[in-house]
């Protein structure tokens, strides 16, 4: 029976929230019908996001919830984005999770363009290249490992299947799951093309950024002037670890300054932030020991007070380096393009479970 058959109410209040112009009774409904309800009595299918891609969902997690409720994951990152890449661009998603972001990127840089989406999970990546041939898309190539400072393996632990998206390298006081993956620095997973064409890279990777960044920094040089790098900063899992934000003053030290990006998760605010303008980053002037809760970080040699959008493809080339850059030594795994499903098919190797 058709999802719209079996929860009416759910169905008709997702579309009042994401189509109807304008905000009212948005919030309410949001907070006493379809947070809970989609979560309560999952929608499994396909869904279509703001920008037109489609993707296989299962509202019992978060970020597959927010792309069916709201078409958007993270609105003001996603605003971001379109302001910065542009055809021809490389984009580095460390954290891909089931390709909330490098998806409308690919649709971004363009078919000449690459993402690059690093998903240490197995189902999560799996999930992603579901995604990515769902849209036929052929410039995402998806990298299965995680990225660390040095090759090795970790365990990552997951708390809750309601909130995928936080399976961390640090064990919560309950563990829903663990598993073990392998973990290799950016250097051994990324081609000396896409080391020098890379304009923008997300961190994602719940309390692992001290890792990523101290493989990340040796290729710096060898990169664009104009690269920019969105880091979300835990500062509660990094204490865990017996570090600090702190994690981020090396690259304050190579010319990076800081913009805070707004990433507010709560659903109630998703619907104003999708019918207004995405807010710009905004310099943080502030010592980072006064960075305490969990925030997006932008990094740019750009030295403003906002990060205004670039336009696509704007660029700054002027004066790039040109030096030796360690060649890529793990293979990855290339995105096959194949024909879209028909709709309602279930995705192969979807994560969460799947109930209703």
């Amino acid at each position: 029976m058709p999802y719209l058959l079996r929860h009416p109410l759910l169905a008709l209040g997702r579309w009042y929230v994401r189509y109807l112009p304008g905000t009212f009774g948005h919030v309410a409904l949001v907070n006493r019908l379809l947070h809970k309800g989609l979560w309560r009595h999952p929608y499994i299918g396909r869904t279509r996001i703001r920008t037109g891609e489609r993707f296989h969902v299962d509202t019992t997690d978060l970020i597959q919830q927010y792309l069916h409720a709201f078409g958007v994951w993270e609105p003001h990152l996603a605003g971001y984005l379109r302001g910065r890449l542009g055809p021809d661009d490389v984009f580095v998603d460390i954290g891909a999770n089931c390709g909330a972001v490098a998806i409308p990127a690919a649709g971004l840089v363009g078919p000449l363009g690459r993402v690059v989406a690093i998903e240490a999970s197995p189902d999560f990546c799996l999930a992603l290249m579901a995604n990515a041939e769902l849209n036929g898309l052929a410039n995402i190539r998806t990298v299965n490992v995680a990225v660390s400072d040095r090759a090795q393996e970790l365990t990552l632990y997951l708390k809750t299947s309601g909130n995928l998206g936080a399976t961390s390298i640090i064990r919560p006081e309950s563990v829903e799951r663990e598993f073990r993956v392998p973990a290799r620095p950016l250097a051994e997973l990324l081609t000396e093309q896409e080391i020098a064409a890379v304009r923008v890279i997300k961190v994602d990777v719940e309390g692992a950024e001290g890792k990523v960044l101290a493989g990340l920094l040796p290729l710096l040089p060898c990169m664009r002037d104009d690269v920019e790098i969105v880091i979300e900063i835990s500062p509660d899992r990094l204490a865990a670890q017996g570090q600090s934000v702190a994690v981020i003053d090396p690259l304050l030290a190579t010319g990076f300054h800081p913009y805070r990006l707004v990433n507010d998760c709560r659903a109630q605010s998703y619907p104003a932030a999708v019918r207004s303008q995405p807010a710009p980053p905004m310099r943080w002037r502030q010592p980072t020991a006064e960075l305490t809760e969990q925030c997006d970080l932008v990094f740019s040699r750009i030295d403003a007070d906002f990060l205004t959008p670039a336009g696509a493809g704007a660029s700054v080339r002027a004066g790039h380096p040109s030096r030796s850059i360690p060649p890529a030594r793990a293979a990855a795994v290339p995105h096959r393009r194949s024909e879209p499903r028909e709709e309602g098919a279930a995705p192969p190797g979807p994560p969460g479970p799947r109930t209703g």
